[in-house]
């Protein structure tokens, strides 16, 4: 048994304006599944993947918390429905101002929510032409997306799965309702939806894989946002600068409180004591 959301009926009439032929549908007594159904693919596509996902999930999220935009929200990995039998789970998305009441939604839908501003999908070897778009498949994901109207869609293949020998991450941008191909400049892609660029970055070692990691700008400070590793190390270094700090400040003390000793001490030697 599966968990599942029933999507209420009365807010049926609150549909957002897509292509006819992706035109969002409600059921109100079908249960939209949070998971995959039993006789869809397996979940998990490895731990480069994984971590990647919730890598970039981090980056997107804290770029949206700097825009200052109030609504705006990201998340990873959760089913978005068209229809019933018609849904993807992007790796990642994000939404410029999705509805508060929508932000705790454990299923998106795009009757209620519209399409994403931003979807990121990360290859593995069971999906890759899914992502890209290779040939006349049905599934295609960039087709889709492209006629639901996401505003940007990027790829990464940090795995290398693709056959095509393209590069490992690309960006199309939504124009006059096709995808344009987001040509990088310096190696670097930029993101008119997060307002700041993409770098394919040096490897990453991680416990179990090694890839090159896509990292994000912020514009800000001129640095890239960090990973949960880089944010441990920085509090670490912070914590033993001050902690040095301290230490330099009690060194300094006790070579005051010495000083004024010996000060002391040969004042109390008067020629008369002798």
């Amino acid at each position: 048994m599966h968990p599942s959301v029933v999507w209420p009926a009365e807010r049926q009439a609150q549909l957002h304006e897509t292509p006819d032929a992706h035109r969002p549908e409600i059921h109100p007594c079908v249960a939209y599944p949070e998971l995959y159904p039993q006789e869809g693919p397996p979940v998990g596509a490895g731990f480069v993947h994984s971590d990647a996902s919730i890598l970039l999930y981090g980056f997107i999220q804290s770029r949206l918390h700097d825009q200052g935009r109030e609504n705006a929200f990201a998340i990873w990995d959760v089913f978005l429905y068209a229809a019933p039998k018609r849904w993807t789970i992007p790796d990642v998305m994000a939404y410029l101002d999705l509805r508060p009441d929508r932000q705790g939604a454990r299923t998106f839908h795009l009757a209620f929510d519209g399409p994403p501003d931003l979807v990121l999908e990360i290859l593995s070897p069971e999906t890759w032409k899914k992502d890209v778009g290779v040939g006349d498949d049905v599934e295609d994901k960039k087709r889709y997306y492209q006629t639901i109207g996401v505003t940007e869609y990027w790829i990464y293949d940090p795995e290398r799965w693709r056959t095509d020998k393209k590069c490992l991450f690309e960006g199309f941008r939504l124009s006059a309702g096709r995808y344009e191909t987001i040509e990088p400049r310096a190696g670097r892609w930029y993101s008119r939806v997060l307002e700041t660029e993409w770098e394919v970055g040096a490897i990453r070692s991680a416990a179990r894989g090694r890839y090159r990691l896509v990292r994000l700008l912020n514009p800000d400070t001129g640095q890239w946002y960090p990973t949960p590793a880089e944010q441990k190390q920085a509090l670490a270094d912070k914590d033993q600068a001050l902690a040095d700090k301290d230490q330099a400040l009690a060194d300094k003390d006790a070579l005051i409180a010495d000083l004024r000793c010996q000060l002391g001490a040969g004042t109390d030697a008067s020629p008369g004591a002798a």
